[in-house]
């Protein structure tokens, strides 16, 4: 669960439009109510159950599912649209030096974070080396002029669950410019999308009342990952939804939160899982070289901003 929130703005009136989608809720916020809000609504649900129908390893009959159910090495055809979510989390992948994975479904499954079920203990040495035999990003491999997608590991399996939330308010927000809205806030899932600026909050895992940052969100993007609210108790383990795909197990020596700003949601929501799965402090680090601007909450509770390079620009990801 991601811990964002937006603050009540009480000097002027807001029109919002509210659904469910990706197992959690979101919220489009105008200035001012759209021409037809019921149709618009129902298009902007149709467009959120399309991604996700599509690429959720939740849902059996997705593209993502059906990828991840085949046991053949062979190129399997892909469309443009998977093409551009997978090329750019190999990207975020090699930049972090692999903290970042898409391939972690097999880990998440076996700590109760996937569609397999629910285990009631935390899986054994044994099961996990086990599978990280089937994890890693490098064990993908993409051909953009074929348009296939191929696993080296036939037990290899996807997990887009990282940046699709993200990518969704970035497709709401295309959806919008079509129809002629010319502000709004984007919220899926607690990942923001702002047209035009809006004043937006990190919240505090410790305190919803007393944010940690407040600040102006302007035609860019604000996503968080965090390990406070989506932990559970795993037999005797309190254990969180990030994982290492170096270990197998929930990562350790991080901080508690991350927010990240980008031009785009689907940056953002990645690079906040990023930074997350990275150790402290070289999460730190990791964010000052890819020029990302980040707040990490640390585990003395102090909040750590790495600002964006050069003169407070929100950076964008070299492509």
């Amino acid at each position: 669960m991601e811990i964002l929130s937006v603050p009540k703005e009480k000097e002027e009136r807001r029109f919002e439009l509210r659904g469910a989608a990706f197992g959690t809720t979101w919220c489009v916020r105008f200035r001012s109510p759209p021409a037809q809000p019921e149709p618009l609504r129902s298009r902007l649900t149709q467009e959120l159950e399309r991604i996700e129908s599509t690429f959720s390893h939740w849902r059996k009959n997705s593209r993502t599912s059906q990828f991840n159910a085949t046991r053949s090495t062979r190129p399997q055809p892909i469309s443009e649209e998977m093409l551009h979510l997978v090329s750019f989390a190999l990207r975020i992948s090699a930049l972090s030096q692999g903290a970042y994975d898409i391939t972690v479904a097999p880990l998440t499954s076996a700590w109760g974070y996937g569609p397999e079920g629910n285990p009631q203990v935390p899986p054994s040495d044994s099961a996990l080396a086990d599978r990280l035999r089937s994890v890693g990003w490098d064990k993908l491999r993409l051909d953009p002029d074929e348009l296939t997608l191929a696993k080296s590991d036939p037990a290899l399996a996807l997990d887009l669950g990282s940046i699709l939330q993200g990518y969704a308010a970035d497709q709401i927000a295309d959806l919008l410019d079509a129809q002629g809205c010319p502000e709004s806030l984007i919220e899926v899932g607690g990942e923001l999308r702002a047209r035009g600026a809006w004043t937006v909050a990190i919240e505090n895992p410790a305190d919803p009342n007393r944010p940690l940052e407040v600040l102006t969100l302007k035609d860019s993007a604000l996503a968080t990952s965090g390990l406070a609210r989506a932990r559970k108790k795993l037999g005797n383990s309190s254990v969180s939804h990030v994982m290492s795909a170096q270990t197998g197990r929930p990562v350790e020596g991080t901080a508690d939160l991350c927010s990240v700003r980008m031009p785009t949601c689907l940056e953002a929501d990645a690079w906040a899982t990023a930074l997350l799965a990275s150790h402290w402090p070289q999460a730190r680090d990791l964010a000052r070289e890819a020029g990302v601007e980040a707040w990490f909450l640390e585990k003395n509770g102090g909040l750590e901003h790495s600002p964006p390079p050069g003169d407070g620009a929100v950076p964008r990801l070299s492509r």
